[in-house]
């Protein structure tokens, strides 16, 4: 089976995969993701990888939107 944060990580031309969820153009992540081949990923990695790239990020003392 494939890593779908590695497939990621490449597919947004990203150093780190720990730099997903930085990535302030959630658009282009979501358009990426639907390009993936879904079958070649587990239904729980394609879940978990939605919830890390769309998480919600502190800055200082306040939430940032979830962009789910």
């Amino acid at each position: 089976m494939k890593d779908i944060f590695e497939d990621m990580r490449k597919a947004l031309g990203l150093d780190y995969i720990s730099d997903i969820p930085l990535d302030r153009n959630k658009e282009y992540i979501r358009i990426v993701l639907k390009s993936l081949p879904m079958d070649a990923y587990s239904e729980k990695e394609v879940e978990e990888f939605k919830k890390y790239a769309f998480q919600k990020r502190m800055i200082g003392s306040r939430y940032l939107k979830n962009d789910t």
